[in-house]
């Protein structure tokens, strides 16, 4: 997460907020830890996250929601 959410998407003024980057760090937490007989991060499920934290950034359980 450390390495591909700073990467994820700069062009875009949400993505590459702080702001952004906490939201799609949490979600994806969240998500990781909701599928427990994974616990598995794949490369790309931060571009994945992407949209669900520009329409949503004001509601992390929305954003989350979306992904499952």
């Amino acid at each position: 997460l450390d390495v591909d959410i700073p990467r994820c998407h700069q062009y875009n003024n949400t993505l590459a907020s702080t702001e952004g980057q906490s939201f799609i760090k949490r979600v994806l937490t969240k998500w990781i830890l909701s599928n427990k007989e994974e616990l598995a991060y794949w490369q790309g499920l931060d571009s994945l996250c992407a949209p669900f934290c520009i329409l949503y950034i004001d509601n992390e359980d929305l954003g989350l929601g979306c992904g499952k």
